[in-house]
């Protein structure tokens, strides 16, 4: 990483570490099915501020939320931001703040989310969409306007055989009958306790030691197998946890201390050029039943 580089990193951790957690907004990331299934949710037991965000107007969420242009998004983020920094506490910590009420719909691409995050930080970010979505925010965070990546996910070719050896090192930390599907091409695994064929009902509670629906039994939850990898490798794990049965969340605190730390662990492997790990780390997205894995690497 070069001087400039360095320091425009530098400056987009600290711009991070100061923006408020948005207390009763929720960002939904799709708004697919699995989006419009939470705006449904939400309208009904009326969530004060709701944004989805998918890149195809007449995705099915559009239908029951106003639909907003940038303009009109970007003074309502900017309202909420000031609100937010207005009700920071001396002791660092965001106390709720009156959000502007209302499910809204803005057709954006989600890897455009640095423009959103830019604002504050929502209290619940919403995966829906078909991709690890973690990962995409994390590569597209950290990314500058001139395309120079600060990260990246990690392929593997076949003939790369230490990191092959990494990669199924990885891999045997996990009972064989949790992986559901792996690649090392594409550095990534997914882990579930659900078999091929079996469809989880939409309104599951995804408990953590026994699964009702296929009578299964859950020696440890996903998330739980996924932090010990911690022990051993550089990585972090986002812990989805339930906003409705069915639809899981990460809370945004853990979000902004993640990628705080992701952006500090950058900025050290960009210095040290010696490190063992040749600034390799994980990402995991899991719940107590499923979850994924990605691979990634500091540039």
């Amino acid at each position: 990483m070069n001087k400039d580089n360095f320091e425009l990193l530098r400056n987009k951790t600290e711009d991070f570490r100061y923006l408020p957690i948005l207390k009763e907004y929720y960002l939904v990331l799709g708004g697919g099915n699995i989006g419009h299934d939470f705006v449904e949710y939400a309208k009904k037991h009326n969530y004060p501020f709701v944004l989805v965000l998918d890149m195809d107007e007449n995705a099915p969420a559009s239908r029951d939320s106003i639909v907003i242009d940038r303009i009109g998004l970007f003074a309502i983020l900017q309202n909420l931001k000031q609100l937010g920094h207005d009700a920071h506490s001396a002791s660092g910590v965001t106390r709720n703040v009156t959000s502007p009420e209302g499910i809204y719909f803005h057709c954006m691409d989600v890897r455009d989310i640095y423009l959103i995050l830019n604002y504050g930080v929502p209290e619940y970010l919403i995966p829906a969409i078909p991709s690890h979505a973690l990962v995409n925010m994390v590569v597209d965070f950290l990314k500058y306007d001139n395309g120079y990546k600060l990260v990246d996910v990690l392929e593997i070719d076949d003939d790369d055989r230490e990191k092959l050896v990494f990669f199924e090192d990885i891999k045997s930390h996990f009972p064989e009958e949790i992986i559901a599907f792996c690649s090392h091409k594409h550095g990534v695994i997914f882990l579930s306790y659900a078999k091929k064929g079996e469809i989880c009902p939409l309104e599951c509670e995804g408990l953590s030691d026994h699964c009702y629906t296929f009578d299964r039994e859950k020696p440890e939850t996903i998330t739980a197998y996924s932090r010990k990898l911690s022990s051993e490798y550089v990585g972090w794990v986002f812990e989805s946890w339930q906003v409705k049965p069915g639809i899981g969340g990460i809370y945004g605190t853990d979000f902004k201390s993640h990628l705080i730390d992701i952006m500090a662990y950058v900025r050290k492997m960009s210095l040290d050029e010696k490190a063992s790990s040749n600034g390799v780390f994980f990402i995991v997205t899991s719940c107590n039943c499923h979850g994924i894995l990605n691979l990634l690497y500091s540039m």
